[in-house]
């Protein structure tokens, strides 16, 4: 797949910046090479290259079927190349596209609007990060914890419905007066196999309950005029394809709790490392802001985001989780489009995995610069920078130092 990142530069014309739609059918197709070397520190310096296939279909049922308010979603996934957090050694996964090698079907859902569009009923094979726990001021970063914070993101015996491995579920969404919203997702407590992480796996087991996840949250309508092409493309694997809910806004908040309903019982001699088992709970606190900005051709916006994790011991590989921010645009004069950011993720280890074994910090901690240079309206590139502080929290193990380079391609 690697061998598509050429093609793709050598293109004769960029592409469409937007996914084409015609007669009720919108296909979007995404690819993300990432080259990324761990140059000092962590368990084994050395360069990966890795990639990601995104395949997305949105069928509208009203002009497809005459039925009002009906889509149908079906989203294909591939991915190869290697993982640079085995070169790190970190627990908060540095690179959010690193996943075993697969094709996959990743989503595949029908979702029907009511009362207006304020209500709606999803069911299918479906990411809960594609609208829960999820920042979208935080999305231009590359490693994990600014996509999904850690103490929901590695909780699970196969971590919850998320990137790389979805399950069925049920959600339902409600948008209510004044900028409220409320959602709520019933998902299979243990999506795919955990022993064979390839592929499209969807097993309900009789151990593997269900992840409960609930959140209600509150957007301030956007105070500036923002047109539909002054905000820089903010669309990443994961979202392109969907309909947008949401007008422009300048503060979002939300609150989550969620509940892995199984239960595997803990061994007492559990050694550190070993996979967390499933029940338990843990709740999250979501929150951004516009701090100024844009200016009329997009630039000079600057936003602020912090995300709070927490969850029970046995819940998760990280028992609680700070990750903040600030990303803007139009950094440079004369660039209005491309993205700039400075982020901070920290991951408490869980108690249960660090044992009693010696050299275990509490903390992992992250820091992160990233700058995105949109050079068409489809095409971009992103130089990034990771410093890692005692990865997976073992205090024997140098800090990870981290250059990346990203390559995207709306197609």
């Amino acid at each position: 797949m690697l061998p598509a990142l050429g093609l793709a530069l050598g293109l004769a014309a960029p592409p469409p910046a937007v996914p084409a739609d015609t007669g009720g059918v919108e296909v979007a197709v995404s690819y993300t090479a990432d080259l990324v070397g761990v140059v000092a520190g962590g368990v084994d310096p050395g360069v990966v290259a890795l990639d990601n296939l995104d395949v997305q279909l949105r069928l509208d049922g009203e002009s497809l079927l005459g039925v009002p308010g009906l889509t149908a979603f079906v989203y294909g996934l591939a991915n190869q190349g290697g993982s640079p957090s085995a070169h790190a050694g970190d627990l908060q996964t540095l690179d959010n596209i690193d996943a075993p090698t697969s094709w996959r079907l990743y989503e595949a859902w029908v979702q029907q609007y009511l009362a207006g569009d304020r209500l709606s009923l999803l069911a299918g094979l479906y990411d809960v990060n594609s609208e829960f726990d999820a920042v979208g001021s935080a999305d231009l970063f590359l490693n994990s914890s600014f996509g999904i914070e850690p103490a929901l993101g590695q909780s699970g015996v196969n971590g919850p419905s998320i990137f790389p491995v979805t399950s069925l579920a049920l959600r339902a969404r409600a948008l209510l007066g004044e900028g409220w919203r409320v959602q709520a997702v019933v998902a299979d407590g243990v999506p795919g196999d955990p022993a064979d992480p390839g592929g499209t796996k969807i097993h309900l087991g009789a151990g593997d309950g269900a992840l409960l996840v609930a959140e209600v949250g509150y957007l301030r309508p956007s105070a500036v005029n923002l047109d539909a092409g002054a905000r820089p493309s903010t669309v990443r694997r994961r979202r392109a394809g969907r309909t947008g809910e949401e007008a422009p806004h300048d503060l979002e908040l939300a609150v989550g709790v969620w509940r892995y309903t199984g239960h595997v019982p803990e061994p007492a001699d559990a050694p550190p490392g070993s996979a967390a088992p499933s029940g338990g709970n843990g709740a999250y606190v979501i929150g951004e802001a516009r701090l100024c900005g844009p200016s009329a051709d997009g630039s000079g916006e600057l936003w602020a985001f912090g995300v709070l994790g927490a969850a029970q011991e046995r819940a998760s590989l990280a028992s609680s989780s700070v990750v903040l921010g600030v990303s803007s645009t139009g950094l440079i004069p004369g660039r209005p489009t491309d993205r700039f950011g400075l982020g901070l993720a920290a991951a408490r280890r869980s108690r249960r995995l660090m044992g009693a074994a010696p050299g275990l910090a509490s903390w992992e901690l992250t820091g992160e610069a990233s700058y995105n240079v949109r050079l068409t309206g489809a095409i971009a590139v992103q130089p990034d920078v990771q410093l890692i502080h005692h990865p997976a929290a073992a205090s024997s193990v140098p800090d990870a130092f981290v250059l990346g380079m990203r390559f995207e391609a709306d197609l």
